[in-house]
């Protein structure tokens, strides 16, 4: 991929000629895609136990 850039002045004039830069795109492999997925579900399972047995907790001291 390639991204055509063209200087401008403040008045909107281009200054010199339009260049094209290469771009290097990089895709997040599907192993690590699901391994940061994974760990997201179970970050997620963890902070809801940890709030119900706090509120659990909180309810039996009353």
């Amino acid at each position: 991929s390639s991204l055509l850039t063209q200087l401008t002045n403040l008045d909107n004039k281009p200054i010199g000629f339009p260049v094209y830069i290469s771009l290097k795109l990089s895709v997040i492999s599907p192993v690590a895609t699901w391994i940061t997925s994974g760990a997201a579900v179970v970050l997620l399972i963890a902070a809801i136990i940890q709030s119900v047995r706090r509120f659990r907790r909180g309810k039996h001291e009353r």
